[in-house]
């Protein structure tokens, strides 16, 4: 996990939690806490990289990585989520 951030102007934090997938396999999945509640946005299609946090409007953008075999980086997509 190596996405997190706060939400500005806002009482929000944002990261990647990894859980256990339906195959055993691990998902990223990107979530949103409010300080009571966690919500989940989206799952991460890929390894996570950076971010952009955009107000208006709200939405997140995440550059994520497919891994080749050797552990490097093969190539990205950009995903948006919406907060």
């Amino acid at each position: 996990m190596n996405v997190f951030d706060f939400v500005p102007g806002q009482q929000r934090f944002v990261f990647v939690n990894p859980k256990q997938g339906a195959d055993g396999g691990t998902e990223n999945v990107l979530s949103v806490w409010d300080g009571q509640t966690v919500e989940e946005l989206g799952l991460v299609e890929g390894y996570p990289g950076g971010v952009i946090i955009r107000m208006e409007p709200p939405a997140l953008y995440m550059t994520a990585y497919e891994l080749g075999p050797d552990g490097w980086p093969v190539s990205s997509v950009l995903q948006r989520f919406a907060f």
